[in-house]
Parts: structure tokens; sequence; C-alpha cells
């Protein structure tokens, strides 16, 4: 919220300037395209913002056995939604479960949570923990947040921040 009141305010500055100020043609061209960006930018983040907003109030389902947690990262800042499915006897049960991590979890953790469940019931694996991945963000945001996690990187070069470090988060 506060990054889209930063560019509500640049987008005013960058107009007051053009308007009250007497620059080169150059320096004015300039500060048209920097103001159209801003403005460009500032359209997309209304976009996410009304997109997020749609999808809380309309994107959820429930699935038995299972519980959703926020994880706030201190590496990079993000909220991660964590959605977990838990084995039937897991309440009652004093024994630790293997996990099984899901990534992209908006789209996979409901099919990978009932396939698990059916593994299990079918005694082909042991009872074990899903614990889903998402971002609870927009379709763009999602992949550009997706791509900062789980890209590799060489272990020799030094990690930009924000690359491949999804497991450091979790």
């Amino acid at each position: 919220m506060n990054y889209i009141k930063h560019l509500i305010n640049g987008v005013i500055a960058f107009s007051l300037m053009i308007s009250l100020t007497n620059f080169d043609t150059t320096n004015s061209q300039l500060l048209v395209k920097e103001n159209k960006r801003l403005k460009e930018e500032l359209r997309n983040l209304s976009e996410q913002k009304a997109t997020q907003s749609f999808l809380q109030d309309h994107a959820e389902v429930t699935i038995a056995n299972t519980s959703n947690h926020t994880l706030n990262s201190k590496i990079n800042g993000q909220n991660y939604q964590l959605k977990v499915s838990y084995p039937r006897n897991y309440a009652k049960s004093k024994k630790q479960f293997p996990v099984l991590y899901v990534t992209d979890a908006e789209t996979n953790f409901g099919a990978v949570s009932y396939i698990v469940q059916r593994l299990i019931k079918d005694q082909l694996i042991p009872e074990i923990l899903v614990v889903g991945i998402a971002y609870g963000t927009d379709y763009k945001s999602f992949y550009k947040q997706r791509s900062r996690d789980l890209t590799p990187i060489e272990m020799n070069q030094p990690r930009p921040k924000g690359t491949g470090y999804l497991w450091a988060i979790i």
C-alpha cells in the first residue's frame, strides 16, 4: 500500500515539475516518459490489488483435514500462504510424520492432497503431511515471485537478492 502511495506522489510530482518548470526539450521529454511509466505502473498495481481482493473474497475452498496458515519471510518480506493437509488420525497421534512440500499450491494442493489420501487409504504410502506453499497473488505477480524463489543459481556465483532461496524461507 505504501508503494502505491509512493507511486501516486511520484506521478503528481512529475506532473507538477513538467507544468511549473521551463525545462529544455530533452529534459521535458524524459519527464513525460517517466510520468507515463509511473502511470502505467500505478495502473498495473491497481489491477493487481483488485485481483487480490477478488481472490481473497472468492478463492476459498475447504478440504477436509486441512488448515491454512500465513508465513512471513524475514528474508524477502513476502507473505506465503501455507496449506497443510493432515492424516486422519493426526490430532490423536503423537508420532512424527514425513512431509511432502507442494509448490504452486494455488493450483496443485487440492489434487496432490487427494492423491496422497488415496495412496494412504490403499496403504501404498505411509501417512504423511502435505504442505502447500502459495503466494496468494495475481497471475502476473505469481510468475515473478515463483521465478524469484525457484530459479536455481550456480553455487559458486554470488546470490542475487531474492533468487532461488525457497528452502531458506521455509
